[in-house]
């Protein structure tokens, strides 16, 4: 990875999300009761509007197989992933929300899919385990993401936590896409 700036650089891009586009997953229920005043109902709609979200962005990528430019497609949906974060935290309006969080199902399901399968493009066939390993261990890192924005969310507000994540998760992602030229110039994701 180090001598490879490339699969660093998507390595970093996939930890981002782990670590601030997820923690709406761990807010939701809180944000539900809190902000929609909504009970176990509507969590479980809200969860299934991401769900259905993810579903169709996972079929949008299936059609996307020849898309040019794909590292910009992967910073570019990392950012838009942690902007509908932030404007999903600011939502109090039950419908607008599941739309919201539908959106997010939508943009953060291409942004891991093709990152994940652009890794594996970079790569060797026999490091193409290793890599996913490595990349997989960035599931664990959710809790240390969770921790700071919860803090914000037990001592501000729910919709302050969340605000906080999006934004950290739009401005790492565009920063981090700035400096790495590499990863800008991936195309079709191939060497």
């Amino acid at each position: 990875m180090v001598n490879s700036p490339i699969v660093g650089g998507l390595i970093l891009l996939s930890i981002l999300p782990f670590l601030f586009g997820l923690s709406i997953n761990t807010l939701l229920p809180a944000f539900s009761t809190d902000v929609l005043k909504g009970g176990p109902d509507d969590l479980g709609l809200l969860m299934t509007g991401m769900g259905f979200g993810a579903i169709i962005g996972s079929l949008a990528l299936a059609k996307m197989s020849s898309v040019t430019k794909k590292g910009f497609w992967i910073i570019g949906t990392g950012a838009l992933w942690g902007g509908l974060v932030a404007i999903f935290s600011i939502t109090n309006d039950y419908l607008i929300s599941t739309i919201v969080i539908g959106c997010i199902g939508f943009v953060s399901a291409i942004n891991m899919s093709m990152n994940r399968s652009v890794m594996q493009l970079q790569v060797a066939q026999s490091m193409r385990g290793r890599i996913m390993s490595v990349d997989m261990m960035s599931h664990g890192l959710m809790p240390l993401g969770i921790l700071p924005i919860g803090y914000i969310a037990e001592t501000i507000s729910v919709q302050a936590g969340l605000f906080t994540s999006g934004i950290a998760l739009l401005l790492l992602t565009l920063l981090f896409g700035a400096l790495m030229p590499q990863v800008r110039k991936i195309n079709l994701g191939y060497k």
